[in-house]
């Protein structure tokens, strides 16, 4: 499994960087409004995640990891990216983690978990990639612990996660058949 970044991943994830900024930026403004600022920042997110382009790449990278492939040309990045991205909101304060751990969390988790020597081979070019992604697990965890009483952790192979993974391949293969979602990637 190759792990090393291309040029196309480094610009997805500077894209990702840009697409943050811009939601800050946006809730910054918004401020007075701050409940609706925060509704406004995570339906964004979501809607990014749901888009056409995160869908296609979510089907691309289940469907290898059923294979048991993941090529260095693979989408992962840009379902990273989304997560990253949840995890910046939330750390900042924009979104609170409860509303992600509801909605999201399941999915975050189950991603990390079934890609984590992935994730860990990036980190170790630099150890900056996905921090934020790997502090929101964190803290799901914590939400997690706080409503169940225990912190379940899954392994790559592990049922939950491949239940999970594989709600997720069909939504986003539906979503894709249906034509659903924005045209943004």
């Amino acid at each position: 499994m190759a792990t090393s970044l291309s040029g196309g991943d480094v610009g997805q994830i500077a894209a990702v960087i840009v697409a943050l900024a811009a939601l800050f930026a946006s809730w910054r403004i918004g401020q007075s409004a701050n409940r609706q600022s925060s509704w406004n920042v995570y339906f964004e997110l979501v809607r990014r995640y749901e888009s056409p382009a995160v869908a296609l790449a979510r089907t691309i990278v289940l469907k290898e990891r059923q294979r048991g492939l993941l090529s260095e040309e693979s989408s992962v990045w840009t379902i990273f990216g989304c997560f990253e991205a949840y995890g910046y909101v939330v750390r900042k304060g924009v979104v609170k983690g409860e509303t992600v751990w509801t909605w999201n969390g399941d999915r975050a988790v189950a991603y990390w978990w079934a890609f984590k020597d992935l994730i860990e081979s990036a980190r170790q070019q630099s150890p900056e990639y996905f921090a934020e992604y790997g502090w929101l697990v964190e803290r799901l965890n914590d939400i997690s612990l706080k409503h169940k009483d225990s912190t379940y952790v899954p392994e790559p192979e592990d049922k939950w996660v491949n239940y999970v993974l594989a709600i997720d391949l069909a939504d986003a293969e539906r979503s894709l058949s249906e034509g659903h979602g924005s045209t943004a990637p």
